[in-house]
C-alpha cells in the first residue's frame, strides 16, 4: 500500500481518546476506502478543526493528488506537492465553522495515483448561549 491516511485530531473544546492515533482505512481493491473523522464541537459562530495526513510508504512517487470538500460550514487547504516522495508526508486541514447547531456531517474525497479515500466528517455546532435571554424591556417614550 503506496499510501496510507491518518487523522490527528485538533479539537477547540476538549481532544477526543483517539486523537492522533491512526485510523485504518477499510480495503475494498480499487474502490474508496472509507476513513471517518470527528472534528468535535465548534462553539457558537466558532470553529473547530482536524487534519489528515498522507504518508507515501513507496515503493514510488505518489502523483495525481486531489481533494474535495463537501457539507455546510466545511472547507479544507493542503500544503500537498503535484507528486510526494517515498516517505514523504503532506497534510489536509479539515475546519468547520460552526453555521448551525446540532450535528452536521461533510465528506472529504482525496483521489492519489494509488488510492481513492472518502473522509466521512462529523461535528457538532453550540447553539446560541444567549438565545434564551430575555431582552430587558423597552421604555415607552414620553
Amino acid at each position: 500500500m503506496k499510501a496510507f491516511l491518518f487523522a490527528t485530531l485538533l479539537t477547540l473544546v476538549a481532544p477526543l481518546a483517539h486523537a492522533g492515533e491512526p485510523v485504518q482505512p477499510i480495503d475494498g481493491g480499487d474502490q474508496w476506502h472509507i476513513v471517518y473523522l470527528d472534528l468535535g464541537r465548534a462553539p457558537y459562530r466558532g470553529a473547530t478543526s482536524g487534519r489528515m495526513t498522507l504518508t507515501n510508504q513507496g515503493p514510488g512517487e505518489l502523483t495525481n493528488i486531489k481533494w474535495s470538500i463537501s457539507g455546510p460550514g466545511f472547507s479544507a487547504k493542503d500544503n500537498c506537492p503535484k507528486a510526494l516522495a517515498v516517505g514523504e508526508s503532506c497534510r489536509i486541514k479539515i475546519t468547520y465553522w460552526s453555521t448551525i447547531p446540532g450535528y452536521v456531517s461533510g465528506m472529504l474525497k482525496v483521489t492519489t495515483s494509488d488510492k481513492k479515500y472518502q473522509v466521512q466528517l462529523s461535528a457538532f455546532g453550540e447553539d446560541d448561549p444567549f438565545r434564551n435571554i430575555p431582552r430587558p424591556p423597552t421604555h415607552p417614550r414620553p
